[in-house]
């Protein structure tokens, strides 16, 4: 059984891998080696709502699904370290050696089958849970652990929506759906889409790659603020802006740490002078990188975005 689970949310490439990668880490909690939309596509995939969008809320959760969902994250959440170890066994690197990857995974699966015998139902765990659909589908996750606590990952607008054009730009990369109908979208040369897909998203497949990445952006913070103003969740969110962990990292790891209930210990004294590295555009040195990478396209919708930002303190 998982107690307090920890949900990372906030729009795609905010920071969120980072501030999971920072709990995860820690000795108390376990995870899944990656995102966990391996886990949530099969009870909330948009094709199960006509490709409307990625949203889903509790009144979409059943009571087998709960059971289901909490199974699937104990059975396949392990401790930080135990993950590395097989990650240099190359375990979830199908691709890059199928016939290998395949016995290591069974013996995964054997692994995990022992693991879920040995571990008594009723012993505590700490989930720490990163997707980037979460902010759609915040109710029905709510249903699966409601005592779970958020922290809400922000970024300026600007540098989040330069990653975010970045990553539409990646040829092999952040891919998600291929969806019933064909992208037109200017010098895009793909057939799926990319990052999240929030509800009126058909309204923007022919549309500038800028104004796509604007639209998913203000749809993540609108979803988050819509959902976190009812009472069910008071004490439960934790909201921190990325560029804090850089500017003073104690005062906002100490945030941390209170909020998922850990002791501040050398492991959190170690990061306020050695933060991990999961993009370099998240350093402190690059805050305004947008500025040299897309600015002119930045320009043309940061009308567009400066309400969510003043909204989220920017």
């Amino acid at each position: 059984m998982f107690v307090k689970p920890i949900i990372i949310i906030g729009a795609p490439r905010s920071g969120t891998s980072l501030v999971q990668k920072i709990i995860r880490d820690h000795p108390a909690f376990v995870s899944l080696p990656k995102e966990s939309d391996i886990i949530w596509n099969r009870y909330c995939h948009p094709s199960m709502k006509n490709w409307e969008s990625e949203e889903f809320s509790g009144e979409d959760v059943t009571e087998l699904m709960i059971a289901e969902i909490r199974q699937e994250f104990i059975a396949y959440s392990l401790s930080a370290q135990t993950w590395h170890k097989f990650d240099r066994l190359n375990i979830m690197r199908y691709k890059r050696y199928p016939l290998l990857s395949y016995f290591l995974r069974n013996g995964y699966n054997i692994f995990s089958l022992l693991r879920k015998q040995i571990i008594s139902q009723n012993k505590p765990l700490r989930l720490v849970e990163k997707s980037i659909s979460n902010p759609f589908r915040i109710s029905f996750i709510d249903k699966v652990f409601p005592d779970a606590k958020y922290i809400y990952i922000k970024r300026d607008g600007r540098a989040n929506i330069n990653s975010l054009i970045n990553g539409w730009r990646e040829p092999n990369r952040f891919f998600s759906y291929k969806l019933p109908v064909e992208l037109k979208i200017p010098g895009y040369n793909y057939e799926r889409w990319k990052f999240i897909l929030p509800f009126g998203w058909r309204n923007y497949i022919d549309k500038p790659l800028e104004e796509i990445v604007a639209f998913q952006w203000i749809a993540v913070h609108n979803a988050i603020e819509q959902e976190f103003v009812k009472p069910i969740y008071n004490n439960r969110l934790l909201a921190i802006k990325l560029e804090d962990l850089s500017v003073r990292p104690q005062e906002t790891l100490h945030k941390i740490s209170d909020f998922i209930e850990v002791p501040w210990t050398r492991y959190f004294e170690d990061l306020t002078t050695h933060l991990p590295v999961i993009n370099s555009s998240h350093s402190d040195v690059n805050f305004n990188r947008w500025e040299t990478e897309n600015k002119a396209m930045i320009m043309r919708i940061e009308a567009l975005i400066q309400e969510t930002m003043t909204k989220m303190g920017y």
